[in-house]
């Protein structure tokens, strides 16, 4: 039987482990796992519907930056993490100084 070949790998920016949480409204703390230029990976500790948007705070390289971002896609955490899901999420339009933050953090990394 063929070993299967590795999924291609479909992001148009690389992904940067990054540690931070995400204060929301009745979903209690979702766990930042990592950035790119487009989006975050997060774990959750309830299944979060694509759509919904949050604003978070995290702590780069330096000050805090100020992102907004809506949940992609919602998928079971396997093999098992932090949270029972695993959220994708884009970023929402970035204002100057935090698209600068998130590029200095992306290229110290």
């Amino acid at each position: 039987m063929p070993v299967p070949e590795r999924a291609v790998e479909r992001r148009r920016t690389p992904r940067v482990p990054v540690t931070g949480r995400l204060e929301m409204p009745s979903t209690g703390n979702v766990q930042v796992l990592d950035i790119s230029r487009g989006g975050l990976l997060l774990s959750s500790p309830c299944r979060i519907e694509p759509g919904h948007r949050a604003r978070l705070e995290l702590r780069l390289s330096e000050a805090p930056v100020r992102l907004e971002v809506e949940v992609c896609r919602t998928s079971p955490e396997e093999p098992p993490g932090p949270g029972p899901f695993r959220l994708g999420a884009k970023l929402l339009p970035l204002d100057e100084t935090a698209a600068a933050a998130v590029d200095r953090f992306l290229a110290e990394a």
